[in-house]
């Protein structure tokens, strides 16, 4: 399949349509997942994995913030980083990343970077961005996420943005505005709900509080639409990981990587 081929975000009932967005990265186009505890965004993040999981020359580096979330992936992802820690680490290593190809690029003489076995694209998944933002792990992280947003559609990267906590604090506005697609599902504050579509036009109580998965996407057209994103259970989430595996690409260790970054094993956590 296509690297860049679209992505079913959720169906849109009103138009009778899927809603397709970009990749995360392509040219540019990052995504940002917000809403409450129990909307819905793990749904819309697992659903948005299994169709990037069928992509040759695309590799995925997840942010398990809560250790457990996202193990039934771990065969076809290429790095997971467990924790707050992780979260940190992740961030570094995705900006030395971006740094190593600009230099690649400028070798080759090419203005951005073309997926390949090598280079392939990399979607990074940071699952809860206030852990990140909010770690002491790391310093000027909205800087460094924010650089990373602006370069990344020359390096073949790109960024899958979920929180709880969608304010200017957790998510500036020069980064959300990097964000061309937006998923907000239910939230317990109009303000978040503004924060994250970065308009009034959209009441919160529209968004069901008991149906999870229902909610409004901002496509990288300016236009809103309402959706419910897909369902995808644990069983299928092994079978497409399994299944996939094999797609994985390699990310060298000589260059920072590793399959697997826990802080209790590198001594990086607290109390270690």
């Amino acid at each position: 399949m296509n690297v860049y081929e679209p992505v079913t975000i959720g169906w849109d009932h009103e138009n009778n349509r899927a809603a397709k967005v970009p990749v995360p990265g392509h040219k540019g186009a990052h995504w940002l997942i917000g809403g409450a505890s129990g909307g819905g965004k793990s749904q819309a993040i697992h659903a948005a994995l299994a169709q990037l999981a069928e992509r040759d020359q695309l590799a995925l580096v997840v942010n398990d913030a809560a250790l457990m979330d996202y193990i039934d992936w771990t065969p076809r992802v290429s790095c997971m980083a467990l924790g707050r820690q992780g979260g940190a680490w992740m961030l570094e290593q995705a900006q030395k990343e971006m740094i190593r190809r600009l230099r690649i690029g400028r070798e080759m003489g090419v203005q951005s970077i073309e997926p390949s076995a090598e280079l392939p694209h990399i979607v990074y998944v940071f699952d809860e961005l206030a852990m990140v933002m909010m770690s002491k792990e790391i310093k000027g992280a909205a800087e460094r996420l924010i650089e990373c947003a602006q370069v990344f559609r020359k390096t073949a990267q790109g960024l899958m943005l979920c929180t709880q906590h969608p304010k200017a604090t957790i998510v500036p506005t020069i980064l959300r505005g990097q964000c061309a697609v937006r998923l907000c599902l239910r939230t317990k504050e109009r303000e978040a709900t503004d924060a994250i579509l970065d308009t009034q036009r959209i009441p919160a109580h529209e968004i069901p509080f008991n149906l999870p998965g229902v909610g409004f996407v901002e496509l990288p057209t300016g236009e809103i639409v309402k959706i419910r994103v897909p369902f995808v259970t644990p069983d299928e989430v092994k079978e497409v990981a399994g299944r996939t595996a094999n797609l994985a690409p390699y990310l060298p260790p000589k260059h920072g990587w590793m399959p697997l970054y826990d802080p209790y094993e590198q001594g990086d956590e607290d109390g270690e």
